[in-house]
């Protein structure tokens, strides 16, 4: 704000008369806000990966749940498959040393 009051002149000089836009100040105001708002929500929402080895031979179920949880419609599961590039063969045994990626 003080930029743009250190830009203006005085009213009397007709030939450098410059004033700002008090609704474009608004509108820029609000776009800032807005941005921030928006950075800070996609901050707070952002998940990192995190990548682990399996200890055991395990199953995809257990570890669904254990690192994204089960839901009802298993969207999570379907999820965690194609994460992880399960096939039909791993589905009910993965190997013990096999490299799992999930996101939290």
């Amino acid at each position: 704000m003080k930029a743009l009051d250190d830009q203006q002149v005085s009213r009397y000089e007709i030939e450098k008369t410059w004033n700002p836009d008090v609704n474009l100040q608004i509108q820029l105001n609000d776009l800032v806000v807005d941005t921030i708002g928006s950075l800070q929500s996609l901050a707070f929402e952002a998940k990192q990966e995190r990548i682990i080895y399996t200890d055991k031979n395990t199953n995809l179920i257990l570890l669904t749940h254990q690192y994204v949880g089960l839901d009802a419609d298993d969207e999570n599961i379907q999820r965690f498959r194609e994460i992880n590039n399960i096939k039909n063969e791993e589905l009910f045994t993965i190997k013990k040393g096999r490299k799992i990626k999930y996101y939290a």
